[in-house]
């Protein structure tokens, strides 16, 4: 009768375990997805305003 019961701990503290690897493994996910995205954000705010600075002056020499 003790193989459920050391089944339970088992599986309780794989759990324990995955969710404080998530926890810990989050935040280090979130933060190379600001550094690889943070380039891309800039890149596509740089475009959207050479392309606005450049269309601007043609309205205004029009």
């Amino acid at each position: 009768m003790t193989n459920p019961n050391t089944l339970l701990l088992i599986m309780i503290n794989a759990v324990l375990m995955l969710a404080l690897a998530a926890l810990l493994i989050s935040p280090m996910v979130f933060f190379f997805a600001a550094l690889a995205g943070a380039p891309l954000m800039l890149s596509i705010l740089i475009i959207i305003t050479l392309t606005t600075r450049a269309k601007a002056p043609a309205e205004i020499k029009a």
